[in-house]
């Protein structure tokens, strides 16, 4: 059992991995910016090394603040596709700083696989 649950659990990061990079680029485009050079340019990041954020590698985590401000959106927004007002409470009681996030980012992926 504890096999299907690794392979499962490496099925989702890549899953989720594509996710967070087509989210990333089809941001880029509603926020006005049309080529992925230009959107580099203002994040202040080679254009080859940006084409991978939106190709392949997610974005890291010293560019999400800003990627998020010149983007016009959250981060939860960007981390998951949903609105900023369905993010869960800051840190809400009995779990630890941050597993809220990947709790519903695991829902939400895992619910989505369930549907087919």
């Amino acid at each position: 059992m504890r096999l299907v649950t690794t392979v499962s659990l490496l099925g989702f990061r890549e899953r989720y991995n594509e996710q967070l990079c087509q989210r990333l680029g089809a941001f880029r485009k509603r926020a006005g910016y049309k080529t992925q050079a230009d959107f580099a340019f203002d994040l202040e990041t080679p254009v080859s090394t940006y084409s991978k954020y939106e190709e392949r590698t997610p974005l890291p985590h010293y560019l999400v603040a800003k990627a998020c401000d010149l983007l016009d959106c959250g981060v939860y927004e960007l981390f998951t596709g949903l609105s900023e007002s369905l993010a869960p409470p800051r840190k809400p009681e009995g779990l630890a700083r941050g597993c809220h996030i990947g709790c519903s980012l695991f829902s939400l992926l895992h619910a989505d696989q369930d549907d087919r």
